[in-house]
């Protein structure tokens, strides 16, 4: 297929998960982070476990499937990006892998892309539900990053498309804890310049890109294996201390 014809449109949650940085004078947690299951507040969760959709963009390096095209997407409330959330630095490890299935021009058409994340994060802020009480921000270094980009045609013309992303990483300043999380990308649009109140392209020498909206969103927070241990034995301990007092 001719990707600069086809799916050329459809880059990406930032290829997916504001408009800025992680400052390293952000402030940091002074306690683990909340292990539970946290869903975006489009999935309809306990609201205590909610947190917010958002908003992304894909800079193009040339191809918009080129090599160094980099995600970056960030949590949306309607009027500021990244209060609560924001991911940004993935960049396109390779060409993707494409999939036609169409016939006579109507059917899907799926790519399938890995991202470098040697210098990707995920930033969860303070006052998300997975904070407690004064903690502040928990950035996450990712470490895996994939993406399925779906577009459908219709007699040779597309209809609509998303994209799927999965990835984890280590919590940093906590060890042993982890973050499993996936997220769904919408395409709005693509070209320049990009429209305001969308996450800065990445790289930032890009002047063109892509950009979307971001929801169905989980992020998942787990001690390693090795914690679970400590966490059974701390608890079996305790069992047995309160035997003894009986």
């Amino acid at each position: 297929m001719n990707r600069s014809g086809h799916l050329v449109c459809v880059c990406a949650l930032g290829a997916a998960v504001g408009l800025f940085l992680v400052a390293a004078s952000a402030p940091r947690a002074a306690a683990a982070p909340v292990i539970n299951v946290f869903k975006s507040d489009d999935m309809d969760v306990d609201p205590l476990l909610e947190f917010l959709t958002g908003r992304y963009s894909e800079g193009f390096t040339g191809d918009p499937f080129g090599i160094g095209n980099g995600a970056h997407a960030a949590s949306w409330d309607g009027a500021n990006l990244g209060a609560q959330w924001e991911l940004a630095g993935p960049l396109v490890l390779a060409t993707p892998t494409i999939i036609d299935n169409r016939v006579g021009g109507t059917g899907d058409v799926i790519a399938l892309r890995n991202f470098d994340v040697s210098a990707a994060t995920l930033v969860l802020k303070s006052g998300g539900p997975w904070t407690g009480a004064g903690d502040g921000d928990y950035t996450v270094d990712l470490d895996f990053y994939t993406q399925q980009i779906t577009a459908h045609y219709e007699s040779g013309t597309m209809i609509f498309a998303h994209s799927t992303e999965s990835f984890t990483g280590d919590v940093q300043t906590f060890a042993n804890y982890r973050l499993a999380g996936m997220a769904n990308g919408a395409l709005v649009g693509q070209g320049a310049p990009l429209p305001a109140n969308f996450p800065s392209w990445i790289p930032g020498s890009a002047t063109t890109g892509s950009w979307g909206e971001v929801g169905l969103i989980e992020f998942q927070i787990t001690p390693e294996p090795a914690s679970l241990a400590l966490i059974g034995t701390g608890l079996g301990a305790l069992v047995l201390a309160r035997r003894r007092r009986r």
